[in-house]
């Protein structure tokens, strides 16, 4: 890990993940700026006051996010890190969402990643040094009865992934963006499968090796190992 520390602003922040990568990255001697619907974490685990600095804020509201974006570069100058986490996933038949829940989905999933890339890039081009990573998700590569809103928001998130790095390959000095995209390691009611520990320690090793390399580009897909031994001996 790098030994500097770095501004990591993660959105999201308060859910299973977010905690998981907010201890980690503390850990690492990073200050942890998180932006959530909610003040309190979603988990039965105690978040201490100094672990992180909390903001709670309509996220799918421009004009309240903005205002919270303003407020933290106004305190801590400059972001080095933006992990876009917070997304809304619902599984259920396309006819079955209200016109409500899918803006919701669309807004929180893909629209507040590209809002906050396009205000946070101008501030990592001129610090020299700017890591956006995007929690993606496989089901971006492909259908899943009752996923179609979900995993078109995904879809969408590792196109614009794309799109990105190839501005930030000329002109933007040391700025890269990229996607991990894990496997399903949650049910849709929130309870763990017999791969979630080895899938969020993979995004985790993953998101050191991103802070550290100029990766910039890549839709990194997270396998369990039962998977991929299932897949190399299908070759």
């Amino acid at each position: 890990m790098l030994m500097k520390q770095l501004n990591v602003m993660v959105t999201g922040g308060l859910g299973t993940l977010g905690l998981r990568m907010m201890h980690h990255l503390k850990r690492s001697g990073h200050r942890i700026i998180i932006l959530d619907n909610a003040m309190a974490p979603s988990t039965d685990a105690p978040l201490c006051e100094p672990e992180a600095e909390i903001h709670a804020v309509d996220l799918t509201n421009t004009g309240c996010l903005r205002s919270t974006l303003d407020e933290v570069i106004q305190r801590h100058r400059h972001i080095d890190i933006l992990i876009n986490n917070a997304a809304l996933r619902l599984r259920k038949p396309l006819i079955s969402f209200t016109d409500e829940e899918i803006e919701s989905a669309v807004k929180l999933s893909f629209l507040v990643p590209v809002w906050l890339t396009k205000h946070l890039l101008p501030v990592m081009i001129g610090n020299g040094y700017g890591r956006v990573i995007n929690i993606s998700s496989r089901q971006a590569f492909g259908g899943g009865e009752g996923a179609s809103v979900y995993n078109s928001t995904k879809a969408a998130l590792n196109a614009f992934t794309l799109a990105v790095a190839r501005e930030c390959s000329s002109g933007c000095g040391n700025v890269t963006i990229n996607a991990i995209c894990p496997g399903r390691f949650t049910d849709d009611h929130g309870h763990q499968s017999k791969d979630h520990d080895e899938i969020v320690d993979r995004i985790l090793r993953t998101i050191d090796d991103l802070l550290d390399s100029n990766k910039n580009g890549e839709l990194i897909r997270i396998y369990p190992f039962r998977k991929r031994l299932k897949e190399f001996f299908k070759k």
